[in-house]
């Protein structure tokens, strides 16, 4: 049986997803200075899959696919909102759902100012708890370049199990690289994640 009318629905109107010191929301098109602001930062997508973006009009173009995907119920990307400034400092998105809607991707990134404060664990661990909840998802995913020791961090400390390494096992930006692999199921979510209540 599929799960993908669970998942339609739990995108449609993709909520507002509250934490301690963020909001996870929707992205609008006037957030492109705030997006630009750390996509144009080589030391944040120097580990990511996607280009640095050198212009605002690289921005405007991400946002506008954004905003395109949320009207076909198809957009799973949350803009990431610092309480205190209210400022955009970066997104957290499920990249794919497949296996019938059962299995989910996520991936992420923040601007620099912000590392090491334990904000994107939060992030995480808001959005595992709403895929297993609310889009009735049985696997999240995980992956990152096996060099990026502060987004591995962030997938231990939200209860992911490492379950390999893809040695070379993606090709980015021009070169073959290799990758480790995290994920959670739901029937693990509840006992090993930090996010209680």
């Amino acid at each position: 049986m599929s799960n993908t009318g669970t998942v339609r629905e739990a995108l449609h109107d993709l909520p507002q997803i509250p934490t301690e010191r963020l909001l996870l929301r929707r992205l609008r098109l006037d957030d492109a200075e705030d997006l630009f602001a750390y996509a144009s930062d080589p030391k944040v997508t120097a580990t990511l899959v996607w280009e640095t973006h050198l212009s605002i009009d690289d921005s405007v173009a991400f946002l506008q696919q954004v905003i395109a995907s949320y009207a076909e119920d198809a957009g799973a990307v949350w803009g990431i909102e610092d309480n205190e400034s209210g400022r955009i400092i970066g997104t957290i998105s499920f990249n794919t759902i497949r296996g019938e809607g059962y299995i989910g991707d996520v991936g992420y990134a923040l601007a620099r100012p912000y590392w090491g404060r334990g904000l994107m664990t939060e992030a995480l661990a808001a959005v595992l708890d709403y895929g297993f909840r609310h889009m009735g998802l049985h696997r999240i995913e995980a992956t990152c370049r096996d060099t990026n020791v502060g987004s591995y961090r962030v997938m231990e400390k939200c209860g992911m199990l490492h379950e390999g390494t893809l040695r070379d096992g993606r090709y980015v930006k021009g070169r073959l690289e290799t990758f480790r692999i995290y994920a959670s199921l739901r029937r693990e979510f509840g006992r090993t994640n930090r996010r209680q209540g």
